[in-house]
């Protein structure tokens, strides 16, 4: 990225994250988390996008159009090259990085 930020991830993508940490592990995982984020934004290591109507929106229609994958509506509002395992989203075209195990 030209602004030096590696790593972009979405409010919608923390929202899951923290939501499973705290189911899994306890309120004290998700509070980690928060702060791990909150860090790497800071360190200008990452960039916390929102989600608005609008990408929203763009989501409802990925999900729409892509009804074979198993897409969660979080899956659907990634718009870059994807950090993780998850080989659904090479049917959508993303580069997934370091790629599915």
């Amino acid at each position: 990225m030209s602004d030096g930020i590696g790593l972009i991830t979405n409010n919608y993508v923390v929202d899951e994250t923290a939501t499973h940490l705290r189911h899994g592990l306890g309120v004290l995982a998700a509070l980690d988390f928060r702060r791990m984020l909150l860090d790497a934004v800071a360190a200008r290591r990452l960039r916390i996008a929102w989600i608005d109507e609008t990408a929203e929106s763009e989501a409802w229609r990925i999900l729409e159009q892509y009804s074979d994958v198993k897409l969660s509506l979080t899956d659907a509002t990634r718009v870059a090259d994807v950090f993780g395992c998850d080989s659904d989203f090479e049917a959508l075209g993303f580069v997934v990085l370091p790629g599915p195990l």
